[in-house]
């Protein structure tokens, strides 16, 4: 409890001196620089949130005692634009079983897509959007082997649901090579 507002510890400590005013100047915390070329987060997100898109997909769901007839549900996912073509690289789980598959761009324009290839093992999909689609960005990927523990990084989209579709979040890399085992596969 010496660490408490009105302690002596606390008041000698660099918390203590900026909040009380001792230190005679106000710190300033500054967004680290991304990128080499020391793109700001907000400066990286204008550059690629063109690029993510929300993926949806109709998915056909069983009867049940309430709906014997059945009927269709929707996976939502993000996925990003590859090249001009409008190939999207997004999660197999999210199109597997869909029969009608929509890219939502990041202005909210809708369009339909169709599954390319995938590798389900890696939980990996490429989708192609309808061919007569303008392509508002690709994004640039870089070399994940050169990543290195600790160094900034930042995620754009949300898988859960579109009203959430283009947020931003960041934080660091916290381990490289690390392998995890999910029901039984190792990833």
């Amino acid at each position: 409890y010496n660490v408490l507002p009105g302690t002596s510890l606390f008041s000698n400590s660099k918390l203590g001196k900026l909040i009380e005013g001792k230190e005679g100047r106000v710190e300033t915390i500054v967004t680290p620089a991304l990128l080499e070329n020391g793109l700001s987060i907000p400066e990286i997100v204008r550059k690629v949130q063109p690029a993510v898109v929300t993926v949806a997909v109709r998915v056909p769901s069983q009867g049940n005692i309430f709906n014997p007839q059945g009927g269709f549900s929707e996976n939502i996912g993000t996925g990003f634009i590859l090249n001009e073509e409008g190939l999207i690289a997004t999660n197999y789980h999210v199109v597997q079983a869909g029969e009608d598959i929509t890219v939502i761009l990041y202005t909210g324009e809708e369009v339909s897509a169709k599954l390319i290839n995938f590798d389900a093992a890696n939980d990996l999909a490429v989708i192609q959007m309808d061919q007569t689609t303008q392509v508002p960005g690709v994004v640039e990927l870089g070399d994940s082997e050169n990543l290195q523990v600790g160094e900034s990084v930042i995620a754009i989209g949300n898988p859960v649901s579109k009203e959430f579709a283009g947020t931003v979040t960041s934080g660091i890399v916290s381990a490289t090579d690390r392998k995890v085992q999910v029901a039984n596969q190792e990833y």
